[in-house]
């Protein structure tokens, strides 16, 4: 169980300071901001961070977490995303969250915020074994959320199924939503 104090979530969004991000989620001001500032604020209390870490914010897409995570935190972060150029760009990895052009042992602390039931075919194998390499001896990462089914399926955007060629497997149930 994870009990969650309302004034120190509220705290956490105030020192996070989306407003200064009007692009995610209308810089907290959508309706789905509650949710995603929850589940930052969840995974920051359970990777504890400190200043000395090195966070991973894995398919991160446009979020600015790693950022907040620094500005609060003071840890050095990085982001990775499969949509980003393939190599190290600064704090940017672009390329497979599977295959990460880093040294073993990179990151203290990796998270993933409503990304993993992303990871198409193998790919969410791939990252788990990945994490292994990449993560440091006693160090943590977070899956959140995590979702569970009792069934194979997929959930994908249709226009990016189309461009992608995407392999759906035969045995999968395949969801689509834009």
């Amino acid at each position: 169980d994870l009990y969650i104090d309302e004034d120190d979530y509220k705290e956490y969004v105030d020192k996070a300071g989306y407003n200064r991000f009007p692009n995610y989620y209308g810089g907290g001001t959508s309706s789905e901001f509650f949710n995603k500032s929850l589940q930052h604020y969840l995974a920051a209390k359970l990777l504890n961070f400190s200043q000395e870490d090195v966070y991973g914010d894995i398919a991160c897409s446009a979020s600015p977490v790693a950022d907040i995570y620094q500005k609060i935190y003071g840890c050095k972060v990085y982001r990775q995303d499969l949509g980003a150029p393939e190599g190290i760009h600064g704090n940017l990895i672009g390329g497979d969250a599977g295959n990460m052009p880093v040294e073993d042992e990179f990151f203290t602390k990796m998270g993933l915020h409503c990304s993993f039931e992303h990871f198409e075919q193998d790919s969410d194998m791939n990252f788990i074994k990945e994490s292994s390499r990449v993560l440091k001896k006693g160090g943590k990462f977070c899956i959140i959320p995590l979702y569970l089914f009792n069934r194979y399926a997929m959930l994908s955007n249709p226009a990016f199924i189309v461009k992608s060629n995407t392999h759906i497997e035969e045995d999968a149930i395949l969801y689509c939503q834009k």
